[in-house]
């Protein structure tokens, strides 16, 4: 009888040994060691190749991927800071008030409530007030705000590297609310001008300083307004830059510095309503009060 299924002779093997495949596999995966290895950088970035801790890496928290810097590599707040940092110092200010006695309690009807021949003694109480300053000549000039050394009896200042001195107040100009202050010392790092007539919204910017008197602390944020003023808590001739970088309690007269490490304002007042924002003097109100802060040509706009 003839089969109707057509005999073994005549199929086709459409099923490969699978040894087949696995020697296959084998000689491809050899042949692309092998070209890796003789051309490398036709296969791996150069910039990897060279460099191979500069790789990706992904976020177990998200699926962005995120190149790490490689070893001994830092963003542009870093190099700006190190620029100015050992330019910044703390301010620690000793005040006595005094209140006044009103005229009518020297009049001597008032001595038997006092005991015999006891006058009115003038009430005084002791303020220490906390804040911080920048270095800006070799001999120990340093600019802060008026309102932290205005009446202090003695100025403490520190600097980056915990070295104390006896500060004597320069200079001041209350309209701006800035002030300079003199220590007997030489060769400092000093803080290098920036011009903030330069900045624009958005513009990053770097606020340094030492609030209550820890150690220096940093905060960054953008330039939010570049004439902020408010006439009924500041004076009317004074527009202020206005950030949404930190400003921390006790940090007024610390530095503002630009992307480039330059000093573009002093750090002065936050103000509180519905939001806490921080406000800067513009470095430029130094120079147009410089007359009465400093008594040095040697300090020039760049």
């Amino acid at each position: 009888m003839t089969s109707s299924y057509p005999s073994d002779k005549n199929t086709v093997n459409l099923h490969p040994p699978i040894a087949a495949y696995i020697i296959t596999a084998i000689l491809g995966g050899t042949l692309a060691l092998a070209a890796i290895r003789l051309f490398p950088t036709k296969f791996i970035p150069q910039d990897i190749y060279e460099n191979p801790q500069k790789i990706a890496s992904t976020d177990t928290n998200s699926k962005s991927q995120v190149m790490q810097l490689s070893q001994g590599e830092h963003n542009f707040i870093v190099t700006a800071i190190n620029k100015v940092a050992p330019a910044v110092v703390k301010i620690d200010s000793d005040r006595t008030l005094k209140i006044p006695i009103p005229p009518i309690f020297n009049d001597p009807s008032f001595e038997g409530f006092f005991g015999n021949g006891k006058s009115v003694e003038i009430p005084q109480f002791h303020y220490n007030g906390e804040g911080s300053g920048i270095v800006i000549s070799r001999d120990g000039v340093i600019l802060t705000n008026a309102h932290i050394v205005n009446g202090a009896g003695n100025i403490k200042v520190t600097l980056k590297d915990g070295s104390e001195f006896s500060g004597t107040l320069l200079g001041i100009d209350q309209e701006s609310d800035l002030a300079t202050v003199k220590i007997n010392a030489n060769n400092l790092t000093t803080a290098s001008f920036g011009k903030s007539q330069d900045l624009q919204l958005g513009d990053w910017v770097i606020s340094i300083g030492n609030p209550l008197g820890r150690e220096q602390m940093v905060s960054v944020g953008i330039v939010s307004s570049l004439k902020y003023s408010n006439a009924a808590t500041l004076s009317q001739k004074l527009q202020w830059i206005q950030t949404d970088a930190v400003i921390n309690k006790a940090n007024s007269g610390g530095a503002l510095i630009n992307q480039n490490g330059q000093l573009i304002g002093i750090n002065t007042i936050v103000k509180s309503n519905r939001e806490t924002i921080g406000l800067v003097i513009p470095i430029e109100k130094f120079f147009a009060a410089k007359d009465k802060l400093v008594d040095s040509e040697s300090i020039a706009q760049s």
